[in-house]
């Protein structure tokens, strides 16, 4: 079998804050599909996104099909939707699964009960020109105590870390390198219930990657801090980063979020998938 290419960002694109004066989602909208169409991605997996957002920009980038619920099951509230390229990809499956106890059902949160309910999207796709499966999964992790964040790694192992395909896991994991979620899943450190990961950081994976080493910064395009580097793509089984960059993309001095996204071209090995 080929092996393929594929272009993914992952991208936290600000809820629609009434508070955020000056950079309102409805303002914001166009910079959005303008940057989507401008970096021509095969994959986006995006975090904070309301459902009249997720309208929105499919309407305004029709060329992709959508994937995912809502943290709380059936509410115009925040997800985190995988957004597929139509022309290239069949999706076999998808699913969403909530960080604690019942990850089966909606809106539970019994790890955070004074948080919001937490959520992994996932799915499973065929590559229409060469039958090459790929499986994808899309995160925003809780912010507070580390070891909730653990936990969440430790699910996410337990759900997707051992599939036998190629696996992309994006996210805004509020945590940065180096922490104990990003030990646990790129396989540097055991979690307490001794689960241990083997994704590969795609950022470290290049010679070379392109852009600020953080990800965060509050709609001035000059992160606070240096190394805040809280949203990935992790990889697995066969998927190789050729390129990765913080795109740093805007126009008149107004961004498309408070998160820059990250955006990383990978190549997928062949492998035989006959018989499964």
């Amino acid at each position: 079998m080929k092996s393929i290419d594929l272009r993914v960002v992952t991208f936290n694109i600000r809820f629609p804050s009434e508070h955020d004066e000056g950079n309102l989602w409805q303002d914001r909208r166009p910079f959005v599909a303008d940057l989507l169409a401008r970096l021509d991605t095969d994959v986006v997996c995006m975090q904070e996104t309301y459902r009249t957002q997720l309208h929105e920009v499919v309407s305004d980038s029709p060329y992709y099909a959508s994937v995912g619920r809502e943290r709380r099951g059936e509410s115009n509230e925040e997800h985190n939707p995988i957004l597929l390229r139509t022309t290239r990809f069949m999706i076999e499956s998808s699913g969403t699964f909530w960080l604690s106890d019942n990850p089966d059902t909606p809106g539970s949160r019994e790890w955070m009960p004074e948080d919001h309910p937490r959520v992994v999207t996932w799915c499973r796709v065929n590559d229409l020109a060469t039958a090459q499966r790929v499986l994808i999964a899309s995160t925003h992790f809780p912010l507070g105590d580390e070891s909730l964040r653990v936990r969440g790694a430790e699910l996410i192992l337990k759900r997707i870390g051992g599939e036998s395909v190629p696996t992309i896991l994006c996210g805004d994991f509020n945590s940065v390198p180096d922490s104990a979620p990003y030990r646990v899943l790129t396989g540097n450190e055991a979690a307490p219930n001794g689960s241990r990961g083997d994704f590969e950081d795609s950022w470290t994976k290049v010679t070379n990657p392109v852009g600020p080493t953080a990800t965060v910064h509050r709609f001035t395009g000059q992160p606070k801090h240096e190394n805040h580097r809280i949203d990935w793509i992790l990889c697995r089984n066969g998927v190789h980063v050729r390129n990765v960059e913080t795109v740093t993309f805007e126009r008149g001095g107004k961004y498309p979020s408070d998160h820059f996204p990250v955006c990383a071209d990978v190549v997928i090995e062949g492998t035989d998938t006959e018989g499964r």
